[in-house]
């Protein structure tokens, strides 16, 4: 299995993942957003994945995806594993 990765800076590998939280409306957006070009309930779709990111050094990126009055509101964290 080919897992999407990128080189960033002097050649640390990254690994990109996303959590989907909820198959039916991940599924139903990208089928929507291939089809007809844009997502009628966009806020949804975003709300129904969470991107993760591995380092090979062990770091790891988690983007937390909440809710507020206006749609989304996107913040990261990182981690590392000892």
């Amino acid at each position: 299995m080919d897992i999407p990765r990128q080189v960033i800076g002097k050649a640390e590998i990254v690994y990109f993942y996303n959590l989907i939280m909820d198959h039916d409306v991940n599924m139903n957006g990208q089928k929507e957003l291939i089809e007809k070009g844009e997502m009628s309930d966009a806020s949804n779709y975003l709300g129904s994945y969470q991107s993760i990111e591995i380092f090979d050094a062990g770091r790891i990126h988690i983007v937390h995806q909440a809710r507020y009055f206006s749609g989304f509101y996107l913040s990261a964290s990182l981690f590392q594993l000892n």
